[in-house]
């Protein structure tokens, strides 16, 4: 197993929620991006789907869509769709991203020799390394999967997410983020659903009843990520969304 650097960079500050990012700025981030080779050779070529846990997807029937994408990705504890959900939210997974946060109320425990039983054959972490408070999260997975048992990748670049960060003032969810690093590799197209920035909860199971949404966006402002979100939209020709997703962000 490699032996990274070990040192740790503050969080910026996250209770912010700026919106005046624009296209030219965010795209000077991306010019000098750096991406994981290892990781681009998985993805290169194939069209990508991101599934969030939203109840809008209830009812749909659109697990044979889901399922028809070379690479499905799911967040946190979404990793396992319940036979009784697999019509209308698909049943693979080949990466699931997480928060690297173990609480049933977060990401949901590792659980390595599960997903590899489940066909999961990628566990992405959210955040970079060296990157205080997600730094040893990072580290405790990697020492659980010391025997390599599934493929494991950290949001590549440390100065882009934190210039990401900064630029929004607030910590972005799974999905934009996964959204901002993904848009850098090459992949033929990158679709999002089943994701409505907590403004309807989650599907069946996925968290338990007591927990809102005014306790998940505590330093997650979405009114500065669905800015960014719109304007790769409109600008990233290969990334796409559910019109249920658009209609929201653009309050339609």
């Amino acid at each position: 197993m490699i032996k990274y650097l070990d040192f740790n960079i503050a969080e910026p500050y996250r209770d912010g929620n700026r919106t005046n990012l624009n296209w030219e700025t965010f795209h000077k981030y991306r010019k000098e991006v750096k991406i994981s080779k290892n990781f681009n050779d998985y993805l290169k070529g194939k069209s990508v789907v991101i599934v969030g846990p939203s109840p809008y997807l209830e009812g749909k029937s659109k697990g044979k869509f889901i399922d028809s994408f070379d690479v499905v990705i799911r967040m946190n504890k979404g990793w396992k769709i319940p036979p009784t959900q697999i019509k209308d939210y698909g049943s693979k997974t080949n990466i699931r991203w997480h928060c690297m946060m173990e609480h049933p109320n977060n990401g949901g425990a590792f659980e390595i020799d599960n997903m590899v039983d489940h066909g999961v054959e990628w566990l992405v972490s959210q955040f970079p390394r060296n990157l205080d408070y997600f730094h040893n999260d990072n580290i405790k997975f990697e020492n659980q999967n010391k025997d390599e048992k599934i493929n494991f990748h950290c949001f590549s670049d440390l100065i882009y997410f934190l210039n990401i960060h900064r630029a929004l003032e607030t910590r972005p969810n799974v999905a934009p983020t996964a959204i901002f690093e993904l848009i850098n590799y090459d992949i033929d197209k990158l679709h999002l659903m089943g994701v409505t920035f907590f403004k309807d909860g989650w599907q069946k199971g996925y968290k338990e009843s007591s927990y809102n949404s005014s306790t998940v966006t505590q330093g997650h402002s979405q009114e500065a990520q669905i800015h960014l979100l719109k304007l790769i939209l409109e600008n990233e020709p290969k990334f796409t969304m559910d019109p249920e997703i658009k209609t929201l962000i653009y309050n339609k």
